[in-house]
């Protein structure tokens, strides 16, 4: 992805974060990692790239016109389970039982 970013530097683009955070903000920059550098306003943000869920060019920046310009948040992305680690507690005893250590001879 972060070849055909490129071509949105200095432009507006639309950012959607595993947060389910929408923002509107000018691309600055950016690096192998798809880790963002974002102007929103006179502010200066670092995205992470395993935080973003997808960006895409604003090719009418009128259609937000009349639009209440804070961030929209929608339910976020992240899978989490509740307990989890009483899941990989299990796993582990299960790998344990099942590779037991051989003595050298």
């Amino acid at each position: 992805m972060s070849p055909l970013l490129k071509q949105y530097l200095n432009k507006d683009i639309v950012v959607v974060t595993t947060a389910g955070e929408v923002m509107h903000v000018v691309l600055d920059g950016y690096d192998k990692y798809t880790n963002l550098v974002v102007k929103e306003g006179d502010k200066i943000r670092l995205l992470r790239g395993s935080e973003i869920v997808v960006c895409g060019l604003l090719e009418d920046a009128k259609a937000l016109e009349g639009l209440p310009m804070d961030s929209h948040v929608y339910k976020d992305t992240k899978n989490v389970i509740k307990d989890e680690y009483l899941i990989w507690e299990a796993v582990n005893k299960k790998h344990q039982s099942t590779h037991k250590k051989r003595k050298l001879k």
